[in-house]
Order: C-alpha cells, then sequence, then structure tokens
C-alpha cells in the first residue's frame, strides 16, 4: 500500500509539472507569435516609409530647375514693372490729350532742331523722321500697339523674340501677346523723355520700292533724358509699300533677353533695338 501510495504520489507530481511545462511552453509561444507579428508590423511599416521616402525623393525640385523658377519669377517681375508703367503713360497721355486733326507730315520739326517730348505727335509712318517721332511719341504715351507697328523685326530677330516670349510665365504671355510687343515693351523703357533731333538721314543702296522710297534709310539722331544726359543714336530703317519701321537687330534680342533673366541690373540703351554710336 506505501508503495502504490508512492507511485501515485510521483504520477500527480509528473502530471503537475508536465501540465506547468505545457502551459510555460504556450506563454512562450504566444510571446514568440506576438513578437513575430509585431516585427512584421514594423517591417511593413518600414517599407511604406521608404516608399514614401523614395516618392518625396524623385519629387524634389531639381536644382537646374530652382533656377529656371528663378528666372521666371525675375522676368514676370520685371516685364510686371514695365507693364505698369506703361499703362500709367498710357493713362497720363489720355488725360492731358486734346483731340486735333491728323496731319500727315511734310517735313518733321525733328529735323530743324531739339523737340521735347511734350510735343511729340503721331506722325505716322511715311517717312524715316515720321516713324521715328511716332516710336518716340508711343514710347513717352506707353502705346505698345502703335510702338510695335513701328517696330521691323525680320524672321530671324522674330524667332529670337518668340523664344524669349516663350520662357516667360504663361500669364505674361498672354498679357504681352506678341513678340513685336515683347520688343516694344522693353523699347519704351529707355525712352528718353526729353527732346530729340534728326542730325542726317541719308539712304544705302539706292533701290527704290513701289511707292519711290528706298528701301534702307540710316538715320542719325540725338535724345536727350529728362536729366540732360544727351546721346547720339544710328537708326536703320526700312520701308515696305511706304510704311517705315526701325530695324531691330539681333543684339537688341540678346540684350533683351539678358534682362528679363536679371532685372536688377540696369539695361543698356536701346531706343529701338538699334545700336547707338
Amino acid at each position: 500500500m506505501q508503495s502504490k501510495a508512492k507511485f501515485l504520489l510521483f504520477l500527480a507530481g509528473s502530471v503537475l509539472l508536465l501540465a506547468a511545462l505545457l502551459a510555460w511552453q504556450r506563454h512562450t509561444t504566444a510571446q514568440l507569435r506576438n513578437e513575430i507579428a509585431s516585427r512584421r508590423h514594423a517591417a511593413d511599416e518600414w517599407r511604406l516609409l521608404n516608399v514614401e521616402h523614395q516618392r518625396l525623393v524623385s519629387s524634389q525640385v531639381k536644382p537646374d530647375d530652382l533656377k529656371k523658377l528663378a528666372a521666371d519669377r525675375h522676368a514676370m517681375s520685371a516685364l510686371l514693372v514695365e507693364l505698369e508703367a506703361m499703362k500709367r503713360r498710357a493713362d497720363s497721355t489720355a488725360r492731358l490729350a486734346t483731340p486735333r486733326p491728323i496731319e500727315k507730315p511734310v517735313q518733321p520739326a525733328m529735323e530743324r532742331g531739339p523737340v521735347p517730348a511734350s510735343l511729340w505727335k503721331n506722325a505716322g509712318q511715311t517717312t524715316p523722321a515720321a516713324a521715328f517721332e511716332t516710336l518716340l511719341w508711343a514710347s513717352a504715351g506707353g502705346d505698345l500697339d502703335s510702338l510695335a507697328r513701328v517696330l521691323d523685326l525680320d524672321s530671324v530677330t522674330r524667332v529670337e523674340a518668340t523664344e524669349v516670349l516663350d520662357r516667360l510665365p504663361s500669364a505674361m504671355r498672354q498679357e504681352i501677346g506678341t513678340p513685336e510687343r515683347l520688343v516694344a515693351l522693353m523699347t519704351a523703357k529707355d525712352a528718353p523723355m526729353g527732346s530729340a533731333e534728326i542730325l542726317s538721314a541719308y539712304e544705302e543702296g539706292g533701290t527704290k520700292d513701289a511707292s519711290h522710297a528706298p528701301i534702307l534709310t540710316r538715320l542719325n539722331a540725338r535724345v536727350v533724358d529728362t536729366e540732360g544726359n544727351a546721346k547720339e543714336l544710328l537708326l536703320n530703317l526700312r520701308a515696305n509699300t511706304g510704311t517705315w519701321r526701325l530695324v531691330v537687330p539681333d543684339a537688341a534680342i540678346e540684350k533683351y533677353a539678358a534682362l528679363l533673366q536679371n532685372p536688377v541690373t540696369p539695361p543698356p540703351p536701346a531706343s529701338t533695338g538699334n545700336t547707338p554710336r
């Protein structure tokens, strides 16, 4: 009997020990499962973060794009200032202007001596001198469309001006409209606003068009700003069926492009895009 009791006691202890071991194993297994699940969740979170990081890196603006955006902002700032100045000139001219009949100029007064800006008029484009005075009048009065009609862009300069226009922000391109208006805007910026006179004019080539006007005329003029600073210009004007326009050289387009990229730097003199001498 005593041996049987001991055996039963041993058996009960073994069962209890086995039960304890099984309980500990289940507890340990549950902990391992929880840890594995936690690590899997952390791995998933890391993968998601890595994907988001790669997306953010790929969407960052490149240095070249930042430079282009900065140039666009500079260009917009410069042109907005010029557009506002042109609008103010146009408003001021409209308030001060008095109606008068349009007269066909025969001998522009500028050929006889200096004419102050207050007396400049829309002289038409039937002669080189008249076209020059009309250009000055439109620049001083902020008449961008009239000024654009006096400018002559050949196929090369027009392509270059179009490229400059295309680099501007969309809103600015819509405001300006055409390459001629862009060049007119930058040309008007340097209107002397003091006085102007024509020193001499001579023909080149001697070829005549249908209206018996020379194809090309070189016009030597002197302009004076409001502070009394004088500057001489040598301008090329070209006739097409009796209408004279001022030729805009390639160099002027390059200067305007440089000005738009760096509006802080004062632009070089460019009364009509011709190089002063």
